[in-house]
């Protein structure tokens, strides 16, 4: 998470909101949060999906989960853009799954990929900047809510087996992933299909902090707000869909992998320990047999801060565009999934700068520096994917292990770390001491420390994930791992391994905040107090990890330590939200000009439907002859706001301030295209003939309050529009 003052610190730990609290003058109790019935289905009560007794295949098709949004047609698996509207049917209705039974000999290499819809609201508060300041909205309690999009948040799977093994690698643009989300997808998937994915289900977050917030229970509610459990439900059946998804995609493959490196793309932020800089960037390649390239994994370290909390923006940040930007170098559509790794101390580096000096377009700066960065990786990343020896066969195999957090298990003594549930922000949030040539501790750093108490403690158990594929070794760590902490698992992982080569994937599994080495916690600073088991917790990490990477070389070698029970994901009921009416949908608000220069922004504005449908999506469509088709870009993906290139913009009318429970509002959306962007683009828009095409959903007015209400297809098309050369 980024740095913030001390100050802020102490309120949010207090449980202090930011901008209106949830009461006083002028300050509305109600935004819209009220219980109201989602569309196409019965007012009931609903919670996760319970895991079915052992891991035997179900005799039936295990009923749709009631907590379920619609994920659409699985479409082309190489599509990797955001939300796509299903032409056939209105959201809530699941995706099916068939079975999928144990490998009880070994099997061929297979490979299978999904994206799908992140079924988030523009709205929702973002999770990673803590307290901010801004207006709330029906998908917020305590903090202010989105109002924008760039490059919209999705999820992404890509599903191997392989001799005796499978493993199911799913991406999520959040801030990280508890320990109880992984629990909460892996007991959806036993009971949709039987298998049990304890050991082979591999979810990262992607450490964007303008993904959304309200997806964890407990100490964490203070930073990323009050829990949504409906929402919850939502996002945890739509990774389990992708899941499902990228095994129904399954295709024989071939598989290869190499280590690129770039020292530029991040920078070290950590000023109390020397400078550490490990620019490793693993890159896993999966063919077709027909030599097409199926999916592509890339792990890197760098912070998801590029946008700032000001901006109140949903946006997968510097993560989406290296994955877009390295997506553009195929001539076809291949997912790029992108997890970070050793990012604790890493902030964004230096952007690749233009080729082309301008005249430009009007862009965010923010928007300039995620696409240069995303340039600098695409070259890096294609410096080295041509020349991966690719293999037809890899043996795939990994193990999960969970461990106790506490302060016994971590190895405090009497006076030590004397937090019984975990503390954080020790110090007070001060500057740490500056690395000088030699340590210099804080004294007594861990005496003045923001303790969590027993109704809110810090999580008291982990897990963690070694595997291998082929000749490759990963591991993964639950949370922010500094570089140190990160090179020194690298580095004696492979050497329990005979000298394999080994990919870190970090921010997966679960989150329990920052890690350092014991004598680098006592130099102070951020990362130090973003500990949540202090001084010791990134050694004592380190060394379980070692544990589990030594039992899983050796199954025969025991653990040193008695590991937990998995965590438990949150139950809470709830009664299922329906969606607000929309006021004159279809109306075209703002038309588009006739023509536009390279200098300009193409700005179409129209009424659509209430965020909780989803996104609506805007296409760009260049004319060839007599009709209209999707403009693409060279990776034959049609150019969209789930991209780059475009942003959309929310605004209700009325507000959610002026009138907090009102029955309809005009939803305008606004889209926003740039025709020449700063950061060089790889399709750039050429003279021609276009106009954009808006797909998505709405309800009508008083449908909805009270009763079941069906949503509409929402369809818009501007006027055409000229774009003329320089």
């Amino acid at each position: 998470m980024v740095r913030r003052g001390s100050v802020v610190l102490a309120a949010m730990v207090l449980g202090v909101a930011a901008g209106c609290g949830t009461g006083g003058p002028g300050c509305p109790s109600d935004l819209g949060m009220r219980d109201v019935v989602r569309p196409d289905i019965g007012l009931d009560v609903a919670g996760p999906d319970p895991a079915p007794e052992g891991v035997d295949v179900p005799a039936e098709e295990p009923a749709p989960d009631p907590g379920s949004t619609d994920l659409g047609d699985p479409g082309d698996p190489g599509d990797t853009g955001g939300p796509d509207v299903p032409e056939d049917r209105p959201p809530d209705v699941i995706t099916p799954a068939d079975p999928i039974p144990p490998i009880t000999e070994p099997v061929p290499l297979r490979v299978g990929v999904a994206v799908v819809p992140m079924p988030v609201p523009v709205g929702i508060n973002t999770a990673g900047f803590g307290s901010q300041s801004g207006s709330k909205t029906p998908f917020t309690v305590d903090f202010p809510g989105t109002d924008s999009v760039y490059m919209h948040p999705n999820i992404k799977a890509v599903f191997v087996e392989g001799g005796m093994g499978r493993l199911a690698f799913v991406r999520l643009d959040t801030v990280g992933i508890s320990s109880t989300a992984r629990e909460s997808i892996r007991m959806r998937l036993l009971a949709r299909t039987g298998h049990d994915f304890s050991d082979e289900l591999i979810i990262g977050g992607t450490h964007t902090h303008s993904g959304p917030g309200r997806m964890m229970v407990g100490a964490f509610e203070v930073l990323i707000d009050k829990f949504f459990p409906e929402f919850y439900d939502r996002m945890m059946t739509a990774a389990a869909d992708a899941v499902v998804q990228a095994y129904h995609d399954l295709e024989p493959a071939r598989f290869g992998y190499a280590f690129a490196s770039d020292p530029v793309l991040h920078s070290d932020r950590r000023c109390e320990n020397p400078d550490i800089e490990a620019g490793d960037m693993p890159l896993l390649r999966f063919d077709a047999l027909d030599g097409r390239t199926r999916a592509v994994i890339l792990t890197y370290a760098i912070h998801g801060t590029v946008l700032g909390a000001e901006m109140h923006h949903l946006s997968q940040d510097v993560s989406g565009a290296i994955e877009r930007k390295v997506e553009e170098g195929f001539d076809h559509p291949v997912p790029v999934l992108f997890f970070n790794s050793w990012a604790g101390d890493m902030a964004p580096g230096d952007p690749l700068p233009p080729s082309d000096p301008g005249p430009y377009s009007v862009v965010p700066g923010a928007y300039t520096q995620c696409e240069g960065l995303g340039n600098r990786a695409a070259q890096t990343a294609w410096a080295i994917l041509p020349t991966i020896q690719m293999r037809d066969s890899a043996d795939l195999s990994s193990r999960t292990v969970w461990i106790p957090l506490n302060r016994e298990a971590i190895g405090y003594g009497e006076g030590e770390f004397p937090y019984e549930w975990g503390a954080v922000y020790c110090g007070g949030g001060a500057e740490g001491h500056c690395w000088s040539g030699e340590p210099d501790p804080v004294p007594g750093l861990d005496t003045a420390c923001l303790f969590f108490p027993q109704d809110l403690p810090a999580p008291d158990r982990t897990l963690v994930t070694v595997g291998r594929i082929g000749d490759l070794v990963f591991a993964t760590f639950p949370g922010e791992a500094v570089t140190q902490i990160g090179i020194d698992l690298r580095d004696e992982i492979s050497q329990l391994s005979g000298g394999l080569d080994v990919a870190f994937f970090g921010y997966s599994q679960d989150y329990t905040g920052y890690s350092t080495p014991e004598w680098d916690w006592w130099q102070g600073g951020y990362e130090a107090a973003g500990a949540i088991w202090g001084p010791k917790q990134g050694d004592y990490l380190k060394a379980r990890i070692l544990d589990g990477a030594r039992w899983f070389f050796d199954p025969e070698t025991p653990l040193p330590f008695t590991p937990p029970p998995p965590s438990t994901p949150p139950d809470q009921p709830y009664t299922k939200r329906g969606a607000t009416g929309s006021l004159d949908p279809g109306e075209v608000v703002q038309d588009v000009q006739a023509a536009y220069g390279p200098t300009d922004t193409v700005v179409f504005a129209f009424a659509g439907g209430d965020p909780w449908l989803g996104t609506p999506v805007v296409t760009l469509q260049r004319q060839e002859g007599d009709a209209f088709r999707p403009f693409e870009r060279a990776n034959e993906t049609a150019m969209d706001s789930n991209g780059y290139e475009f942003s959309l913009r929310l605004d209700p009318d009325p507000s959610y301030f002026d009138a907090p429970g009102a029955a309809a509002r005009r939803f305008v959306w606004t889209a926003t295209l740039p025709v020449k962007r700063v950061a060089d683009q790889r399709t750039p828009l050429t003279p021609g003939t276009y106009r954009l095409s808006v797909s998505g959903w709405f309800t009508r007015e008083g449908q909805c309050p009270g009763e079941p209400c069906l949503s509409e297809v929402l369809d818009v098309v501007s006027s055409p529009f000229e774009v003329t050369g320089p």
